[in-house]
């Protein structure tokens, strides 16, 4: 599950306009953030064929985003392999 906070009014130009994140990430960013503020359900898979990417491409934006502080990731249940990812835009 996603949940995304975004604070900018223009999203387009903050985004392409940062030199630190790679074409993937910046790509996923947009992604996550035009889908609106609130929560909706995240596979990585389904935003891979959204996206026209691979399943790793999505899940190594991912890493690079939590990296870089634009999202954060806490595991729902111990013993699953679902997260629920806390996306900010702008980093504070």
């Amino acid at each position: 599950m996603i949940i995304v906070e975004n604070s900018s009014k223009d999203v387009y130009s903050d985004v392409f306009s940062r030199t630190d994140l790679t074409a993937k990430s910046k790509l996923l960013l947009l992604y996550l953030l035009l889908r609106g503020e609130g929560e909706f359900h995240f596979s990585p898979t389904r935003v891979a064929v959204r996206m026209g990417g691979s399943r790793q491409m999505v899940k190594s934006a991912l890493r690079e985003l939590e990296r870089k502080g634009f999202l954060t990731r806490e595991r729902i249940n111990p013993m699953s392999r679902r997260y629920l990812y806390r996306v900010r835009f702008p980093v504070s």
